[in-house]
């Protein structure tokens, strides 16, 4: 009769940080006895060349009063809002992600000396090679606040899948290379875990541009890895 030992043997080639890893379970290849398992990990990175950016900018106004702020910081929006528009940016891709107002005070803390508004919008858009411009075009309207410009992709599941197919071909051999010297064989798979990291290029700044601004969307990098279990004869 043929004895099993279980075998877990996990390599990890490259560190995705600290991403948790989502588990799809299989059915067992065997169930009349114990089954004999080896546990690998795959690995892939896809670099994907960004045709979207985001951009984070906007105000920061102060005023002695808050009425006063307030009202200096809608014109300026006003006019950094048409700018963009004019640009070509469509309205709709154009939202308000962050409004403020806030006393500011002396070096003692001790007095208010007038108030601040911050006012932030985020643009999105597909003219990528155009980001410098519509960068130059909003601080040359009143735009004093760049928190940053980030690029990425519309579709990053396309990109995904094709880093879990290399991942999972990945597992595969190496899961091959570790029951050879043991002369083992692959049944089938228990269990797959997945975790995946996509990034892209960012800028920040916060200070107003000088034109032209050059701005680099770089590549985004699709990370994925892949915690597979094998069930090996």
């Amino acid at each position: 009769m043929q004895s099993w030992k279980p075998i877990s043997v996990g390599l990890l080639m490259m560190s995705l940080g600290t991403l948790g890893f989502t588990t799809h379970s299989f059915q067992a290849a065997s169930s009349q006895a114990p089954i004999s398992t080896v546990t690998v990990q795959g690995l892939a990175n896809v670099l994907a060349t960004p045709n979207q950016a985001t951009i984070d900018l906007g105000s920061q106004i102060t005023e002695k009063t808050a009425l006063a702020a307030m009202n200096k910081s809608a014109s300026v929006t006003q006019a950094i809002i048409a700018a963009i528009e004019k640009a070509g940016v469509a309205a709709g891709t154009i939202q308000t992600s962050g409004l403020s107002l806030s006393p500011t005070y002396n070096a003692s803390g001790s007095k208010v000396t007038g108030y601040q508004v911050e006012d932030t919008l985020t643009i999105v858009t597909d003219h990528i090679q155009s980001v410098g411009t519509l960068i130059d075009d909003a601080t040359q309207a009143g735009s004093n606040l760049i928190e940053g410009v980030t690029f990425g992709v519309f579709n990053p599941s396309t990109w995904y899948k094709k880093a879990y197919k290399l991942a999972m071909v990945d597992a595969l051999e190496q899961a091959k290379a570790v029951i050879a010297p043991v002369k083992e064989k692959i049944l089938g798979i228990e269990s797959i875990s997945t975790a995946n990291s996509g990034s892209g290029a960012t800028i920040t700044s916060s200070t107003s541009s000088i034109a032209p601004t050059p701005v680099m969307p770089g590549e985004t990098a699709f990370s994925v890895a892949v915690q597979v279990v094998y069930a090996v004869d």
